[in-house]
């Protein structure tokens, strides 16, 4: 196999991941928001408060290192963790639900086909 090739794949990765967690981390500062005021979640707005934080975190060390493997496990745990947690809070007129069809597609960006 081809070092450029594998090299490539990894940089991939760290790309996709930098940009989810630039992304997930000003998308849960809205939703944290939005689930202590308006829903009247404070579990999982001060959860996805943590979330935030750990996605800027993350986003900063990315920048500055290279990736490794358990950043992607302890992105895909967390999402999941934020998404069952969302789907067991909420009524399903809420639609929260949906999260999880994404999730597969998740995986497999951050962790490849293993």
């Amino acid at each position: 196999m081809d070092i450029a090739a594998l090299n490539s794949t990894k940089s991939l990765r760290k790309d996709v991941l930098r940009g989810m967690c630039l992304c997930f981390g000003v998308l849960s500062v809205g939703f944290a928001g939005f689930n202590l005021t308006v829903n009247n979640f404070p579990l999982l707005g001060y959860i996805e408060i943590c979330f935030s934080i750990y996605c800027i975190f993350t986003y900063i060390t990315l920048i500055r290192r290279p990736l490794q493997f358990w950043q992607s496990v302890v992105m895909c745990a967390l999402i999941t963790f934020i998404v069952i947690l969302g789907t067991s809070l909420a009524s399903p007129r809420n639609g929260v639900y949906v999260w999880s069809f994404a999730l597969p597609i998740l995986y497999y960006l951050l962790l490849g086909h293993r």
